[in-house]
């Protein structure tokens, strides 16, 4: 039986087929139309894309109404929140007032979780947490799984922010399991990303390494560009936490050229204030621009959390240029950082380290104070760095012997450093070469708890080698078979 041939018109170039056929099988949508420009914006707001999502959806809400008008709301606040203009929490509001009127479960509890993501982002934790709990309860009641997890992930963020990492940490936990189960590859992503930077602030180095590895494998075969961008920073966050200040700050300079054409304002915000943040002694002069370009942002989208942390670092460098960091400091001062622990303790740290305090006797009963608060949550790297801070004003006295930081045993100290040389390497974007990981391995004794990170590493660099086929050494099959031993142990 002999088919049809298919007609191509002159308007459309190499054989494409013409647009109207393609609008009208529902392939190319048509932005004149409402629903079809909704669901446009949608796909381009999935891939980053919001500032032209946004052009596509406000000539259409004048018009709205009802459901409709309530979804256009959403996918508005979502463009605001990425920085493309409009106010995110009018627009959540409205948003919010449709689906209740409507009964709209679903979009009920997608907007609430949006608006404790923003609400945590504003520092505002205690309406945040209230948010997030009301969204998580309305997933349940639907049966919705993989909502309820990256609630929880959103959850993991406010107690985390709170100085409550135990239970930050049993949230992220909870929720990599559940997005695993699902088989929601990319959401789990996310949730090792936050569960990474859990694990790396408790010292836990090796939990974290697997985390941050086995997200970029998940992120690598499914992840847009802006997923696979935020993987890189939290890899690069971890590091600089770590004190791997010149690799982190070599990576990103790379990664920051690398944003491109990545509209999300908070990603550019993140890139431009750890940049900064790693070149604080590096070159200052340009650490003070990028902390200055990511508080601009983090300010135009409402992130006062976020700003208040880059003036943090601001004072830091503006002492390193000889500048005189009081304004800012009295700026800060009357800030209100009680709701904020974190950033309460790391000003702390910074007026211990400028020795501009008149009153000794209270800056150590403070840091005393912020030690306790580390300790008890759990938080080794706040501790370790609120030490340091006593040390350099010669305030530990007689308590020096309990303050000082547990050190790890030499095999452990050495396997960490070996781990994040490796783990460095992926920050600028490119595929960790297999030679570059075997020589690590080599030089650095890797112990045995590290090996099967080292193995998935190197498994993932051989995977995206154009030279794979050549790649299969003893090396890596030592490595692998160590893993599987660890395992079976």
């Amino acid at each position: 039986m002999s088919r049809a041939p298919v007609a191509f018109t002159s308007r459309s170039p190499r054989g494409k087929l013409d647009a109207k056929i393609l609008r009208e099988a529902g392939i190319l949508r048509d932005p004149s139309q409402p629903a079809q420009a909704l669901e446009r914006a949608r796909t381009l707001a999935r891939h980053g894309r919001v500032r032209e999502a946004r052009s596509l959806i406000h000539p259409h809400m004048r018009r709205a109404c009802g459901l409709d008008r309530a979804r256009m709301a959403e996918l508005l606040a979502r463009c605001a929140m990425a920085g493309a203009g409009g106010n995110w929490r009018e627009l959540l509001e409205e948003a919010l007032r449709g689906y209740e009127e409507s009964g709209y479960l679903r979009g009920l509890s997608r907007t609430q979780r949006k608006l404790g993501e923003m609400l945590l982002s504003a520092g505002q934790l205690g309406d945040a947490e209230q948010r997030l709990l009301k969204a998580k309860q309305a997933y349940e009641q639907l049966d919705n799984a993989e909502g309820a997890a990256l609630t929880r992930v959103l959850q993991a963020r406010v107690y985390r922010r709170s100085g409550r990492l135990t239970e930050a940490l049993a949230q992220a936990d909870r929720a990599v399991t559940v997005l695993d189960e699902l088989g929601r590859t990319g959401s789990a992503s996310l949730a090792r990303l936050e569960r990474a930077r859990l694990r790396a602030m408790r010292g836990d180095h090796l939990g974290a390494a697997h985390d941050l590895v086995d997200a970029d494998h998940q992120l690598s075969a499914q992840g847009d560009a802006t997923a696979r961008m935020r993987a890189r920073l939290m890899r690069a966050e971890i590091l600089l936490r770590q004190g791997g200040v010149d690799r982190v700050a070599t990576a990103m300079r790379r990664l920051v050229e690398d944003l491109g054409e990545i509209e999300d304002a908070h990603v550019r915000a993140w890139a431009h204030s750890l940049l900064g943040e790693s070149l604080t002694l590096l070159d200052p002069q340009r650490a003070r621009r990028e902390l200055a370009r990511a508080r601009h942002l983090y300010e135009d989208l409402g992130h006062t959390y976020n700003v208040v942390s880059c003036d943090i670092h601001l004072v830091r460098v503006e002492h390193a240029l000889r500048l005189d960091p009081r304004p800012r400091l009295d700026a800060l001062a009357r800030q209100s950082l009680e709701a904020w622990p974190l950033l309460a303790a790391e000003l702390l740290v910074v007026r211990a380290s400028l020795d501009l305090e008149p009153n000794g006797t209270k800056l150590r009963e403070e840091l005393l104070a912020a030690r306790r608060f580390a300790l008890a949550s759990g938080n080794r790297f706040l501790a370790k760095e609120v030490t340091r801070a006593l040390d350099a004003t010669d305030a530990l006295g007689e308590d020096s012997d309990a303050l000082t930081p547990v050190q790890l045993p030499p095999e452990e100290s050495t396997t960490h450093a070996a781990l994040y040389r490796a783990l460095s390497t992926g920050i600028d974007g490119q595929p960790t070469r297999p030679e570059r990981l075997e020589r690590i391995a080599r030089t650095d004794d890797v112990g045995p708890r590290a090996r099967p990170v080292f193995a998935a590493l190197l498994a993932s660099s051989v995977a995206r080698s154009p030279i794979r086929a050549s790649l299969r050494r003893p090396m890596a099959r030592s490595l692998s078979v160590a893993s599987t031993d660890s395992r079976v142990a």
